[in-house]
């Protein structure tokens, strides 16, 4: 289990970074994400919005450099 949400915390990273490259982090992210391969890992899919959202927040807005 512990294999499985890491797994899942990793995906969920790299897809919010790949909408948050684009500019696109919050509303779109939060609808389009979907990580089936987790859909039956616990709650994970019933939080998977409100993690995008956080995931989200923690990168912010990257300045450039």
């Amino acid at each position: 289990m512990m294999r499985a949400l890491e797994g899942y915390m990793t995906n969920l990273s790299e897809a919010v970074r790949a909408a948050e490259d684009q500019g696109r982090c919050f509303d779109a992210p939060m609808r389009e994400i979907k990580l089936p391969k987790y859909e039956k890992l616990g709650s994970c899919e019933q939080y998977l919005a409100g993690n995008v959202q956080r995931f989200c927040e923690y990168l912010g807005p990257r300045l450039p450099g």
